[in-house]
């Protein structure tokens, strides 16, 4: 999805970042500092949330890798 994306658009994206930060909060990849920075992003209460971005889309990609016993 290209922006401007309309807000239900970028309120999946911000619910799905929210979903990958939680699954990595404790396993100390991230430090106290990118915590606090993405609870703010986070935060639809926040000044800096996401949600209010113009500027936020969706891109992913998907790697498959193979290999052979040689």
């Amino acid at each position: 999805m290209s922006p401007p994306l309309a807000p239900p658009q970028r309120r999946a994206v911000v619910n799905g970042l929210a979903s990958r930060i939680g699954r990595l909060r404790d396993t100390g990849l991230l430090t106290p500092g990118d915590l606090h920075t993405w609870d703010r992003l986070l935060d639809s209460e926040d000044p800096v949330w996401l949600g209010n971005r113009r500027d936020v889309f969706l891109l992913e990609a998907r790697s498959v890798h193979v290999g052979r016993r040689g």
